[in-house]
């Protein structure tokens, strides 16, 4: 088995792989990341310093996105 320190992704196939074994505890761990990069916003006193972080929370909203899209991506598929 490997760790996170160890495992390399090499193709969309594993990587979407990942994301249905991982996907869960990622999108958890994010949407934390995500709600404290948002409450910090507001206690952020200068506004460059509020931009950059603004932009982090949104960085972790599209991480969020694709590993989701990927988990739906991946799911089976019935044709009936």
């Amino acid at each position: 088995m490997q760790t996170l320190n160890t495992m390399t992704i090499s193709t969309e196939a594993e990587f979407k792989a990942e994301c249905i074994a991982n996907g869960d505890k990622a999108i958890t761990l994010l949407k934390y990341l995500q709600k404290e990069l948002h409450e910090s916003i507001f206690l952020t006193p200068k506004s460059s310093d509020r931009e950059k972080i603004f932009h982090k929370y949104n960085n972790v909203g599209e991480l969020i996105k694709t590993i989701e899209n990927a988990r739906h991506e991946s799911a089976p598929q019935l044709n009936i």
